[in-house]
């Protein structure tokens, strides 16, 4: 449906660009002359207006979209944390007899980094995804624009509207990878199953160990948040500046057109856009 309607505004613009140019040809002497003025200095001020569309100052409200979001990424994985400590650190594990209860600590300490490790990358993805879904809408945003500016003498007709493919930036460190050696610290709150399970023995080391964690989480999800201001904000530049260019040179090349078309002998021209505009006049209607 996206697509029809797309195809129909395009041969819509195309229609009403003909129906400019049989306009412009019917004028003669001095209203011609004023019209290969008024030409010119359309194209500049579109030119201008362009040029001044003010997409860097959309950086601080999309920075401070993305900081948000890595602002509640680091409040869901610590309560994710406090919620699934408990099966890291379960009385099962501690009646193994292969096992010091120095090794089974660690072991649980490893695999809750692990987890949560993972946790925060899957976070960081659906990050991105939202990241990407607000340029796309930014980027529409400025199509319009560009689009509203142009309308007088091109519209949009031939540019794609497409969204691009920003791609996942690659995530700059992983919490499984930390140092856990400082974090170990944590394992003094455990005496014996007794002490550590049926009073706060676990309860202690779990508010311990999050405490000597807050600093590496605090550092790796700015870092994160950081890598996708990094990766995103220039691409967003990218394609902005690509759709900018696009709509002035296509406005460029309508003005310069017409002014050639109005200097000409255009007498044979007129009867070919005359035919050309009543089938575009009959696709819309069909």
């Amino acid at each position: 449906m996206q697509v029809a309607q797309s195809g129909l505004k395009t041969i819509r613009q195309s229609e009403q660009q003909m129906q400019r140019w049989l306009d412009d040809l019917q004028l003669e002497g001095d209203a011609k002359e004023n019209r290969i003025q008024a030409l010119t200095r359309l194209k500049k001020e579109i030119g201008q207006d362009l040029k001044e569309l003010p997409i860097e100052k959309r950086a601080p409200e999309i920075d401070q979209h993305i900081d948000e979001w890595f602002f509640y990424i680091k409040k869901r994985l610590v309560q994710r944390y406090i919620d699934e400590f408990s099966q890291f650190f379960n009385p099962a594990l501690f009646f193994e007899q292969t096992r010091s209860n120095k090794e089974i600590l660690y072991q649980g300490l490893k695999d809750c980094m692990e987890f949560l490790s993972f946790d925060l990358d899957q976070e960081c993805r659906a990050a991105f995804l939202r990241v990407e879904a607000l340029l796309k809408k930014e980027l529409s945003r400025l199509f319009e624009k560009c689009e509203s500016i142009t309308a007088e003498l091109s519209g949009s007709a031939g540019i794609a509207a497409g969204e691009p493919a920003f791609g996942h930036p690659a995530l700059p460190e992983h919490l499984k990878d930390i140092d856990l050696k400082p974090l170990t610290a944590a394992f003094k709150f455990y005496k014996n199953p007794k002490q550590f399970f049926e009073k706060d023995g676990k309860k202690l080391m779990r508010d311990d160990l999050q405490e000597r964690l807050e600093p590496y989480l605090t550092d790796l999800i700015e870092k994160n948040s950081e890598c996708t201001k990094s990766h995103y904000l220039p691409l967003f530049y990218s394609e902005s500046g690509r759709l900018t260019e696009a709509f002035k040179k296509q406005a460029d090349q309508a003005a310069d057109y017409t002014i050639k078309m109005l200097q000409a002998d255009h007498q044979p021209m007129i009867a070919q856009l005359e035919n050309a505009r009543q089938d575009l006049t009959d696709l819309l209607a069909d």
